[in-house]
């Protein structure tokens, strides 16, 4: 838990508290502290690799700021973009698949 709590303080620091707490209710999460935790529960995921994607282009952080904010090695952190940038460009290369990704919440 206290992981957690620090995470979340790196967080609040960079300014982008807000920014956590609305993609993780846009995935599902009622607890934006969920996605510094170990789960590996798809909704969980991917509202984690939509968080690092969203910091590491807004705030400009290397993969080695986001691993230290998220208690993840470095290329665990290009693995969660890579897996961000597929699913973006699955959504927008099949408008179906889109649709039907929105309905369940993926």
């Amino acid at each position: 838990m206290g992981d957690k709590l620090i995470s979340m303080s790196h967080i609040e620091r960079l300014g982008a508290t807000k920014v956590v707490a609305d993609i993780c209710k846009l995935h599902g999460l009622y607890r934006p502290s969920d996605i510094f935790g170990t789960s590996r529960q798809p909704q969980v995921c991917r509202a984690r690799d939509h968080v690092v994607a969203v910091l590491r282009w807004t705030l400009m952080l290397s993969s080695k700021e986001l691993g230290a904010i998220f208690w993840r090695d470095h290329s665990t952190i290009l693995g969660s973009e890579e897996r961000h940038e597929k699913r973006i460009t699955e959504q927008f290369s099949n408008p179906k698949k889109s649709v039907e990704l929105r309905l369940v919440g993926r």
